[in-house]
């Protein structure tokens, strides 16, 4: 999800993002993608730096909820990236 965001990024020529969660930012300010799921997928960035750095020290709440909710939110980003690119 985070490779295409910022692939997204760089076709639509909306600049090279700075961070993963640059790429969802910049996506939502040119309008492709709603603000509110920007936001979660933002998150959801910086909730993967945390598990790739810090796993052990990981808050498993925090895990479950993010298995609860992420595939929802990568359903709606694959969905938008099939409108987005045809």
């Amino acid at each position: 999800m985070i490779d295409v965001a910022l692939a997204l990024c760089v076709q639509m020529n909306l600049g090279t993002p700075s961070t993963y969660a640059d790429a969802f930012k910049r996506l939502a300010d040119a309008n492709h993608l709603e603000p509110e799921l920007a936001g979660r997928l933002t998150k959801a960035a910086g909730f993967r730096n945390l598990v790739a750095r810090a796993y052990d020290r990981l808050d498993m709440a925090r895990v479950y909820e993010a298995a609860q909710r992420g595939p929802a939110d990568l359903r709606a980003f694959l969905r938008r990236t099939v409108e987005l690119v045809g």
